[in-house]
């Protein structure tokens, strides 16, 4: 019996220091983990990481439409939905008015965000056509949002359907201007832009781990991701927008086009005598005077499409709130350049 006391009490030494060193070691490699998962490449990485975190997990389907042609299809997609959330700088179409009212009479549950200084600066007419939204309290103003202005376009539907556009809900975006819509169909993108919307509409800061790396959100992180979208092209860029004006992103992209085989922009005619003096590419731009160009969107080497609300301006890009979305649908991206190389043999 001594002789066993005598092994045993080492023995229970040696085998409890064991488990003591495994606990130990299990700690610092959990540790390490730990400092591995956060420590994964940011915006600001290599372009390899970069190019994956538009692609990642999604692919999202669905229409691309352009104006003045789109409201037939639009309203089909839209007003049929049981649930109609979305965000937007100005409604003043009355037949959208109109749709948005009897889908809530039929049990359809609407629920709008508006930009309120808009329409404290011309609070006539348009405001009047907002009434029966008001009236059937569908409508709120974003008054407790810490942004200069709400100029988001997107509509949060029945799963998984989202709408992502550059036009406003006027009749000019549907019957007079040049817009895209994306009419989506993406569980990830709609739970995203679905956080958006209640975190506005509550007054509330957004969590950037809660945004799609697909979606732009301004003036949360859509400088960022547009500087290394921007930074991702190798061969071509080709830019649709309503106005360029931002210093710093005239300086990137006249630098960025050096380096190209193809670049081109293309703006509207009409904003021609508003660009800045040191707006520096117009060796690469063209302009097109009719249909007015509200749209936005950029492709990089006809691989990713961005397209939504965000103006070139430092306003838009810092202080708006502004949603954009890149994707990389082949069939999408070749309806876009349809469109665009008709616009641009208008162009001069």
């Amino acid at each position: 019996m001594k002789k066993l006391k005598v092994f045993t009490i080492p023995y229970l030494f040696i085998s409890t220091s064991l488990l003591i060193l495994i606990w130990w070691l299990i700690g610092i490699f959990s540790h390490q983990i730990s400092i591995f998962q956060y420590s994964l490449p940011s915006w600001n990485s290599n372009l390899s990481y970069l190019s994956k975190s538009f692609t990642q997990n999604i692919y999202i389907s669905g229409d691309f439409l352009y104006s003045p042609v789109a409201w037939d299809k639009y309203q089909d997609f839209v007003f049929k939905s049981h649930k109609i959330w979305g965000e937007f700088y100005s409604i003043s179409y009355k037949k959208a008015i109109d749709k948005l009212v009897k889908a809530y009479i039929s049990g359809a549950d609407v629920k709008l965000l508006i930009e309120y200084q808009k329409y404290q600066q011309a609070p006539g007419k348009e405001l009047y056509h907002l009434k029966p939204l008001f009236d059937a309290g569908l409508a709120k103003f974003d008054t407790g949002l810490d942004i200069n202005y709400l100029h988001s376009k997107f509509l949060v539907l029945d799963k998984p359907k989202f709408v992502i556009q550059t036009a406003n809900l006027t009749y000019s975006a549907f019957f007079k201007n040049r817009e895209y819509f994306l009419l989506g169909e993406d569980k990830q993108i709609r739970e995203g832009l679905n956080y958006i919307f209640n975190q506005d509409r509550l007054g509330r800061p957004l969590e950037e781990d809660k945004i799609p790396p697909q979606l732009l959100v301004c003036p949360l992180d859509c400088r960022t991701k547009l500087n290394n979208l921007i930074n991702l092209a190798q061969k071509e860029i080709i830019i649709v927008w309503q106005y360029i004006d931002d210093p710093q992103l005239i300086n990137l992209l006249s630098q960025k086009s050096k380096h190209l085989d193809q670049f081109k922009i293309l703006l509207p005619a009409k904003n021609k005598d508003k660009l800045p003096e040191y707006y520096s590419l117009q060796p690469y731009t063209k302009y097109l005077d009719s249909p007015y160009i509200h749209a936005k969107a950029m492709l990089i080497d006809q691989r990713y499409l961005l397209l939504g609300s965000i103006n070139w301006s430092t306003n838009s890009l810092d202080y708006n709130r502004e949603v954009g979305i890149v994707v990389t649908d082949k069939i999408i991206i070749q309806s876009f350049l349809k469109i665009f190389n008709r616009d641009r043999h208008q162009a001069h």
